[in-house]
């Protein structure tokens, strides 16, 4: 089976790349839409069909580089702490972009994302919050 993206994706893609592409050269608030659809080869329209705003474009972006994780399919305390593991390997590898966040003060779109991904997981494994910090929570600290 072919492996294809569709338009609407590969927009979402050209202007998510362009975005990380300015945020590594340049202060995000500083950053216009009208640099970000120059870049991408895009129109402004195809920015606003698909985005309502330029965080929302960073919170894409960060989800894209960890949709490559294989998703949680067990509750076991080790599998929870390699996937852990793995996100800090992408943001390892994506260290620019990660530190132009820092830079920005925007880190918390990335805690916006993280939060929203391990919701979605927790819930497609039946776990609530307290189950989650109970099982996983000790053996990150070392305690027994």
């Amino acid at each position: 089976m072919e492996n294809t993206i569709s338009y609407r994706d590969s927009v979402i893609e050209a202007i998510t790349v362009a975005t990380a592409q300015l945020l590594e050269r340049k202060v995000f608030s500083k950053i216009s839409i009208k640099e970000i659809v120059s870049l991408a080869g895009v129109g402004r329209s195809s920015f606003y069909r698909n985005f309502n705003s330029k965080e929302d474009i960073l919170i894409s972006y960060i989800q894209k580089l960890f949709c490559d994780i294989p998703p949680i399919t067990d509750t076991a305390k080790d599998l929870w702490c390699q996937h852990m593991m793995e996100w800090f390997y992408v943001i390892r590898r994506e260290e620019k972009f990660f530190l132009a966040l820092k830079r920005d003060n925007l880190l918390d779109l990335f805690f916006v994302a993280v939060r929203s991904y391990t919701k979605q997981q927790m819930e497609k494994l039946g776990l609530h919050a307290n189950s989650y910090r109970k099982a996983l929570l000790p053996g990150l600290s070392g305690a027994p």
